[in-house]
């Protein structure tokens, strides 16, 4: 009698069944799973199970080598297990693998076959890791360069990407490698330095087998111990990377680049630091001052507005020898900020310059701006009033010590030279000397002389622009009072002061005559002005 089978029950319901009689006594039942999970078969006969029916069957998926994805590409079994530039390119000697992803191709096993440029096969094995359902394809130790083809078959049907070339290259040595850039050869404290590494063979040079170290090297040649830090960063186009480096100080650094712990060529390089402008080192020392504010301690202090007369040099010495290499600039500029040109010289000290106003300029007030590679130098602006250039001509003199005087006596009188700050007292000179008259044998005078011996005098500055200025003659005669400006005369000088002899009552005899009472005698000379 014909078995009765119930259909096999499963999450997504009964399923179909085909039923073959074998005439000899079987029967052949197919049925087409269609979801990975177990399955209920029921066997009835005459309504009643047979013998362990119910059956699980347990369905797993069907391999499908193309849900088996590999994870990256092909990489070096190496302690970073980088790959060269992302590609499936490798260097003679490695061992490469490649990672796969089993867990949704299915029941199933990883296989792998590997040949040559020439055709070659090449050993490769798989290493199988169940419990996170991943494989790893190993070609192990390429002994030659060239491309490799690897076909990767799940359960005999191709993964995803198979056959992969892999790119076996030549390994490549330090003296293949260059730099080049302006960090190998000039730069300034404080700035980056940079510069390339580059190959001709891309792809096969590794950051992390480069090194760059830079020292600082001292005159007698030898380097300073501390290295500055370099970094290195990936490249673009056909670098292999990019290195930059800070010198803290200026000087001859020695830039050292080397892969695998050789020097690349040309390494190491030598690169010259300069050091970076800085413009608040710069000292300022305006000539119109004894000597500039701060000048001592290396800095600048802001100056007072200094009253300059027309025609003094007006220079500015700047000290620059701290202040790195740079350019010094000047701006002249007055009230209405109008420009005028600034001369800026060398001066025959090193690392020093002058710089120096026209003297050409109208009187104003007048700033000058000094810059140090674009900069301003602290300290300035310097202001100065240019003050009109007094003359012989505008200065007079008054008081009683111009016309007369008594000997022994003090003598005094005044110099007008107008506005305070509008002259400079070094140029103004007193000289006062007396005439003499010689008296010859016969009793007759010869035209009087200028004495040789000039009387002193003292010259005291009011501060207002007056001076007021006293002498004490000796002898009775006429004196002759010179007040000078610049070398010249003012107006009225020489001045011709009468001095005459201080009356004596001490040296005074009086013979008294008869009912008569003494008195001055007609004609005497008044008395001295009292001291």
């Amino acid at each position: 009698k014909k078995p009765q089978l119930s259909r096999n029950k499963s999450p997504t319901g009964l399923l179909s069944l085909e039923v073959c009689d074998n005439d000899d006594g079987t029967y052949r039942v197919e049925y087409t799973p269609t979801k990975p999970v177990d399955h209920i078969v029921n066997v009835l006969f005459d309504d009643q199970p047979i013998r362990s029916s119910p059956f699980i069957v347990p369905v797993d998926a069907s391999p499908d080598g193309k849900l088996c994805v590999p994870k990256n590409t092909w990489r070096a079994v190496r302690k970073s297990a980088d790959d060269i530039d992302g590609e499936n390119k490798q260097l003679c000697g490695d061992s490469v693998e490649l990672e796969v992803d089993t867990s949704n191709g299915g029941k199933g096993e990883l296989t792998a076959t590997a040949h040559d440029k020439d055709g070659d096969a090449v050993d490769t094995f798989v290493i199988v890791d169940k419990e996170k359902k991943k494989s790893r394809v190993v070609l192990p130790h390429t002994q030659k360069t060239g491309k490799y083809i690897v076909d990767v078959l799940w359960s005999g049907e191709p993964i995803k990407g198979s056959p992969f070339e892999v790119d076996i290259l030549d390994n490549i040595s330090a003296e293949e490698i260059t730099a080049a850039g302006d960090g190998l050869h000039e730069g300034w404290t404080g700035v980056a330095s940079k510069f390339n590494i580059e190959t001709s063979k891309r792809g096969l040079c590794k950051k992390e087998d480069l090194k760059v170290q830079v020292v600082l090297q001292s005159d007698n040649q030898v380097t300073i111990s501390s290295p500055t830090p370099a970094i290195i960063e990936d490249g673009t186009g056909n670098e292999v990377c990019t290195a930059q480096y800070t010198a803290r100080q200026g000087g001859v650094h020695m830039v050292s680049v080397m892969y695998k712990e050789k020097h690349i060529s040309g390494s190491p390089f030598r690169a010259v630091q300069k050091q970076s402008p800085d413009a608040s080192t710069c000292v300022v020392c305006p000539s119109w001052l004894p000597e500039s504010a701060g000048a001592k301690e290396g800095k600048n202090k802001k100056c007072e507005v200094s009253n300059i007369l027309q025609g003094t040099p007006i220079t500015a010495a700047v000290d620059t020898s701290k202040a790195g290499v740079g350019q010094l600039t000047g701006t002249l500029y007055d009230e209405s900020k109008k420009d005028f040109d600034v001369l800026v010289s060398a001066a025959p000290t090193a690392d020093k310059y002058n710089a120096t106003v026209p003297a050409v300029l109208e009187p104003g007030c007048y700033s000058i701006e000094l810059f140090w590679s674009g900069k301003a130098i602290p300290g300035t602006p310097l202001k100065f009033n240019l003050l009109h250039r007094l003359e012989a001509a505008d200065i007079s003199a008054s008081g009683d010590g111009l016309v007369k005087g008594w000997t022994s006596q003090p003598c005094s009188f005044v110099v007008h030279a107008k506005e305070q700050g509008l002259h400079d007292s070094k140029k103004l000179s007193v000289a006062i000397q007396p005439e003499v008259t010689a008296v010859s044998t016969k009793g007759k005078k010869s035209p009087p002389k200028l004495s040789a011996t000039a009387v002193e005098t003292n010259v005291r500055d009011n501060k207002d622009g007056n001076y007021f200025v006293d002498y004490q003659p000796v002898e009775a005669s006429d004196h002759l009072v010179a007040v000078q400006y610049e070398g010249k005369h003012i107006p009225g000088s020489p001045f011709r002061a009468t001095i005459q002899k201080t009356p004596d009552a001490s040296k005074c005899k009086v013979s008294p005559s008869q009912g008569k009472a003494s008195g001055p005698r007609s004609g005497a000379a008044p008395p001295p002005p009292a001291a």
